[in-house]
C-alpha cells in the first residue's frame, strides 16, 4: 500500500491518493477469502516495479538500481506465478518498444541488459538450487507444462462468464470506468494530455491480463488481485486530466456523486464481507478445527496425510503432518491427464498415508 502510494503521488496530493488506494482495495476482502496467495505475495513486488518504471513517463528515465529492482521484482512474481510477471513485464515491454521506436538503442541496450540481470538475481539461486535437488526436470513439468493444463479444458462460454464474474468487483470496475470516461472526452474534445502514453501503455496491459485471467474459465477471485497497483496507477495519472479538463463545480459534484455511489455500493458491502469471513475462514469453516484435532490425534508427528483440496491444503500446517506425495492437493486438470493421475494414486499406494481429508464434489472413483 505504501508503494503504491508513493506511485499515485507523483500525479495527486495526499488526500487524493489516499482515497484512491482506500476505494480500489475496499473490496479486497473478497479475492482475499481464503487468505495469502502467490498473487497477494506478489503485490509488493509489481508495486513496487510499477513505481519505477512510472519514473521513464515522467522524467523519461528509469536509474540502473531501478532497473535491477524492476528485473527482480519481475522474477519474483514469475517464481510465485508465471502469468503474475506479466503485469510489471507488460509495462517495460511498452518502455523498451517506445525505446525502439525513437531509435535509443542505447538506452534500449542497458534497459535490457539491467532488468534482465536483475531477474537472473532472483533466478539463478533458485534454479541452482533446484539443480542441486535434481529437480529442474520436475519444476518444468509441474511449473509449466502441467500447469498449462488447466487453462485447456474449458470453452468460451465458460471464459466469457469467468470474465463477466472478475469484472464485478469495485476494485476492477472503478480503472475501467475511468479510463472509459477519458476516451470519451478525447473523442469529444481531444485536448494534450502529459501522461497519455502512460495511460494507454497501463491500459492496454489491464485489459489484456484481465482478458487472459478468464481464459481459464474458473472465476476465482484472486485472480485479479495483480491488476490492483496498476488500476491505482491509472486512476491517479487521469484524475489530474478531469480536473483540467472538467468545469472545477462539475469536477467537484461528479466526485462527490461517485464517493457516495462508491460508499454505498462498495464500502458497506465489503466491509460486511470483511467483518463476516475474516474469522469464518479457518475457525469456522466446514469443521477445520475438528479436522484437524482428528488428524492429529490419529497420526504421529513422522505420519504423512493427503489432502483433496486446495482449500484445505491449510490442514498440514495446522496438523503438523507433511504431504504423503508430491502433489499437496489434488487439481481439477488431474482428471484429464491419465498419467498424472496414475502417478497420484501410484504415490498414494507406496505412502499409504493414516489419514486422506477429500473433499465432496471430486468423484473418488476416477483412477
Amino acid at each position: 500500500l505504501m508503494i503504491s502510494y508513493k506511485t499515485v503521488r507523483f500525479f495527486v496530493n495526499e488526500y487524493w491518493a489516499m482515497a484512491i488506494i482506500f476505494f480500489l482495495y475496499c473490496d479486497f476482502s473478497a479475492p482475499y477469502w481464503i487468505g495469502f496467495m502467490p498473487e497477494v505475495y506478489a503485490l509488493p513486488f509489481i508495486s513496487l516495479a510499477l513505481c519505477f518504471l512510472t519514473g521513464y513517463y515522467i522524467n523519461k528515465e528509469v536509474g540502473r538500481v531501478q532497473l535491477l529492482l524492476v528485473g527482480f521484482s519481475i522474477g519474483a512474481c514469475f517464481w510465485l506465478k508465471q502469468t503474475i510477471a506479466f503485469v510489471p513485464g507488460a509495462i517495460l515491454g511498452f518502455i523498451l518498444l517506445d525505446l525502439l521506436f525513437h531509435k535509443d538503442f542505447r538506452r534500449f541496450r542497458n534497459y535490457c541488459l539491467y532488468s534482465v540481470c536483475g531477474f537472473l538475481l532472483i533466478s539463478a539461486p533458485i534454479l541452482l538450487w533446484l539443480q542441486i535437488n535434481h529437480a529442474l526436470l520436475a519444476m518444468w513439468e509441474d511449473y509449466f507444462a502441467f500447469n498449462f493444463l488447466y487453462v485447456g479444458d474449458t470453452d468460451w462460454h465458460g471464459r466469457l462468464g469467468a470474465l463477466k464474474h472478475l469484472s464485478n468487483r469495485s476494485g476492477i470496475i472503478i480503472p475501467l470506468v475511468i479510463s472509459a470516461l477519458y476516451c470519451l472526452f478525447q473523442i469529444i474534445r481531444k485536448r494534450e494530455f502529459r501522461y497519455s502514453k502512460a495511460f494507454w501503455h497501463g491500459a492496454i496491459s489491464y485489459g489484456v491480463f484481465h482478458v487472459l485471467n478468464a481464459m481459464a474459465g474458473r472465476p476465482f477471485e484472486h485472480y485479479i488481485i495483480p491488476l490492483y497497483p496498476l488500476g491505482i496507477l491509472l486512476v491517479g495519472l487521469l484524475i489530474p486530466y478531469f480536473q483540467e479538463t472538467v468545469e472545477r463545480k462539475w469536477f467537484i459534484r461528479g466526485t462527490a456523486a461517485a464517493g457516495i455511489l462508491l460508499i454505498a455500493f462498495a464500502v458497506i458491502p465489503n466491509a460486511k464481507i470483511m467483518v463476516g469471513t475474516i474469522p469464518f475462514n479457518w475457525n469456522g469453516s466446514k469443521n477445520n478445527n475438528r479436522i484437524v484435532s482428528y488428524i492429529q490425534s490419529n497420526t504421529e508427528p513422522d505420519d504423512v496425510i493427503a489432502i483433496g483440496s486446495a482449500d484445505h491444503a491449510g490442514y498440514y500446517l495446522a496438523s503438523g503432518r507433511e504431504s504423503a506425495t508430491t502433489y499437496p492437493y489434488i487439481q481439477a486438470s488431474f482428471f484429464w491427464t491419465d498419467s498424472r493421475m496414475k502417478d497420484y494414486w501410484g504415490q498414494i499406494e507406496s505412502a499409504m498415508p493414516k489419514v486422506f481429508a477429500w473433499r465432496d464434489n471430486v468423484p473418488m472413483n476416477e483412477t
